[in-house]
């Protein structure tokens, strides 16, 4: 498995069990579907193919499947969710970003990887729960 799939899994269970409660479940972030952290989805508001923000805490939040897939990622819910918990300069400022040409290094991802491995294995401890991490 390439690094970028190895971050894509990682970060996935990390926005999914940091969004879960004791009892592994979690509301959707755009319409607030209860669902176990099993069946959510990592969904993005900028969409993945951009690696500024592919595996970043604000711009991945837990989705239902209707949501992720069927509206795909409910952008227009998701967008005004995110201004209102971190603002809407922040936002725009994202938005802005992604519009600028950018390339994570090798060395940039194996150490987000190592943060999200470690984050992982915290939030399972906390929460006891049996996943494992690859």
């Amino acid at each position: 498995m390439n690094l970028d799939k190895k971050l894509d899994v990682l970060h996935s269970i990390f926005t999914r069990l940091k969004s879960c409660d004791e009892n592994g479940f979690c509301n959707c972030y755009t319409c607030n579907d209860n669902m176990t952290y099993y069946i959510s989805e990592n969904g993005h508001f900028i969409i993945r193919q951009n690696t500024q923000f592919r595996w970043s805490d604000i711009n991945t939040k837990q989705q239902c499947d209707y949501c992720n897939v069927d509206l795909q990622g409910n952008v227009v819910v998701f967008e005004e969710r995110l201004k209102g918990q971190y603002g809407i300069d922040k936002i725009d400022e994202m938005k802005q970003m992604s519009k600028v040409s950018f390339k994570m290094t090798k060395w940039e991802k194996e150490e987000l990887l190592k943060l999200r491995r470690k984050q992982c294995r915290e939030l399972l401890k906390s929460k006891n729960f049996k996943v494992t991490i690859p």
